[in-house]
């Protein structure tokens, strides 16, 4: 009988193949209106790839030709899967916009497509006071073995529409543009490489190159000449001449600067991502002095931007390093440079493609939990859902509330510090005129025992005796000093509030009725167990899945009924 084995696991490398960043303004229109006019070129641009009629309903929005009439209703998020993978999160409330796109790769008719190959598109917008930052990031997710890297950039076609538009003005920041790496030869290139150096708005890592001393012979040097004028093996050549000579050239020696890495290399494959400079050995002790670090000829050094720590990594150059171990040195380097931007703020203040990342796998993880749940219980799946949007919310405006939180305790305890001083009051004046006994029982909430006996005569008033008797007039003159303090009225008031205004307890309302005294615990089975102060006796259930707010109402009429006073 055959045996049988599971198939082996498709390794995959990542690099990337396409990066843009921009300021962009419309004029004669607002920065909503130009936000709104790159979100639905954006979208365009997916509808055409989708090809098809049957689109999700959030991509059936306006063209960009009717981007002024959109309103921001239009734009929602949504998540795509139907063999390519869309997420796409609109937060335009805050004034940011991001897309993440995975999608196979296809045959175009200037190539063939590369099977197991996928393009991973991350899109960013960031509506600023008088601008729209934009930020596009390509990267190609490839089998490990048998491909071989594009060495062409993926611009996503909507980049050429937006610079189409005549009325959009485009910004591109302020990249280092070379064919080849920048050489620092003199003082006024060693001081432009520091001021970018030092400054706050750069915001891409840097990488310089030294050059080593090497000890070379004359006679290799002769050897050189020779091949260049073209005469080797000839009578004029210059060993020759070196020959009638009474020292022995094979003993001459001098240092020679040699860059022993592949610079031309580095630039060309980091443009966009970093910047690249070669430091000629004339201007290499000036380096040392404006950098203030230790470094010998020959080393590499890595430069994070300031305006991110702005920390200086040395890599140390070794002059007997094989060739093979400088190309990974090399290599290593330009996967540093490649994925800086990755765990960075991408542009000048606003757009974080890890941001986008983050909130793309926080939303897959909701999407999955509901899938599962809808298999078992379609009302229930809808209930998480509800939560898991106010989970949503709560993330991105976690920091104000708890501002407001504090702000929320400090005025409660300003409250109840002056709640306590009336209390202090009114158990002085109760103590000093009492007409009854209290007894020593705990109470459930301020002067609860005080306002059963004042709503027991009030009671009594109406049903004991008539209005000609001594028990009239007395009743009536004790409730003439003794009003009810209304304490447990407001405990119960906030307890029907919280009751009342969901059909399912939320985690908002767990941490409101815990404030009231209550321990909240959730059941195996859903169900939530209220128990008031600890006391047993007062212990209520309240359904976790209602699909109305009857139950809540009759979990409120059942709590009222046990601990309310006034009747």
């Amino acid at each position: 009988m055959a045996e049988y084995m599971p198939m082996a696991l498709l390794r995959t490398k990542s690099y990337p193949a396409y990066q843009f960043l921009a300021s962009l303004r419309y004029d004669g229109h607002t920065v909503g209106e130009c936000m709104n006019y790159a979100i639905l070129t954006v979208m365009d641009w997916i509808r055409q790839k989708l090809r098809g009629n049957d689109l999700p309903e959030e991509l059936l929005t306006p063209d960009s030709s009717n981007c002024f009439n959109a309103s921001m209703d239009q734009f929602r998020s949504f998540h795509f899967h139907e063999g390519v993978h869309i997420d796409m999160t609109s937060l335009l409330t805050e004034g940011m916009w991001a897309l993440h796109l995975k999608e196979p790769d296809s045959q175009t008719k200037d190539r063939s497509a590369v099977i197991g190959r996928f393009f991973i598109t991350e899109v960013a917008l960031k509506q600023e006071e008088d601008y729209v930052s934009l930020a596009v990031r390509v990267d190609v997710l490839d089998p490990l073995q048998g491909t071989h890297e594009v060495d062409y950039a993926f611009r996503p076609a909507f980049i050429r529409k937006l610079f189409s538009n005549k009325k959009l003005r485009i910004k591109q920041a302020d990249l280092l543009r070379y064919d080849e790496s920048y050489s620092v030869n003199n003082s006024h290139g060693l001081r432009h490489m520091m001021d970018v150096l030092k400054s706050q708005d750069n915001y891409m890592p840097s990488v310089i190159f030294t050059y080593s001393m090497e000890k070379r012979k004359v006679i290799d040097l002769v050897e050189t000449l020779d091949e260049t004028l073209g005469l080797d093996g000839t009578e004029a050549s210059f060993r020759n001449h070196l020959s009638t000579c009474s020292l022995v050239p094979d003993m001459l020696e001098f240092n020679s600067p040699v860059m022993p890495y592949d610079v031309e290399y580095v630039a060309r494959h980091s443009f966009g991502y970093g910047r690249v400079y070669r430091i000629e050995p004339n201007q290499f002790r000036a380096f040392q002095l404006n950098l203030g670090h230790d470094i010998h000829m020959g080393d590499i050094l890595w430069m994070e931007p300031v305006r991110y720590g702005g920390a200086c990594h040395v890599i140390p150059f070794h002059q007997d390093e094989s060739l093979a171990s400088r190309e990974q040195t090399v290599e290593k380097i330009l996967k540093d440079i490649h994925c800086y931007s990755k765990h960075k703020l991408y542009d000048y203040k606003c757009v974080s493609f890890e941001d986008a990342v983050r909130r793309k796998e926080t939303e897959n993880r909701i999407h999955s939990m509901i899938s599962e749940l809808r298999q078992n219980n379609q009302q229930e799946t809808q209930a998480l859902y509800q939560e898991t949007e106010a989970l949503l919310e709560l993330y991105d405006q976690e920091k104000r509330q708890m501002s407001e939180e504090i702000e929320k305790l400090k005025k409660e305890n300003r409250d109840l510090s002056g709640k306590l001083m009336y209390m202090d009051g009114r158990l002085a004046k109760h103590s000093a005129n009492a007409i009854i006994r209290v007894p020593e029982v705990r109470e459930l909430y301020a002067d609860e025992q005080y306002d059963l006996v004042v709503s027991v005569l009030r009671q009594a008033l109406l049903t004991y005796a008539s209005e000609d008797s001594r028990a009239y007039e007395l009743l009536k003159g004790i409730l003439k000093e003794n009003e009810l303090t209304g304490e447990g009225k407001e405990l119960f008031n906030r307890i029907k509030n919280i009751l009342y205004r969901n059909k399912n307890i939320t985690e908002s309302d767990e941490q409101d009725l815990r404030r009231l005294g209550f321990t909240v615990t959730k059941r195996t089975n859903g169900h939530y167990k209220l128990v008031f102060q600890d006391d047993p006796r007062y212990t209520f259930t309240l359904s976790g899945t209602a699909s109305d707010g009857h139950s809540m109402k009759n979990a409120y009429a059942e709590i009222d009924a046990k601990m309310s006073v006034y009747k």
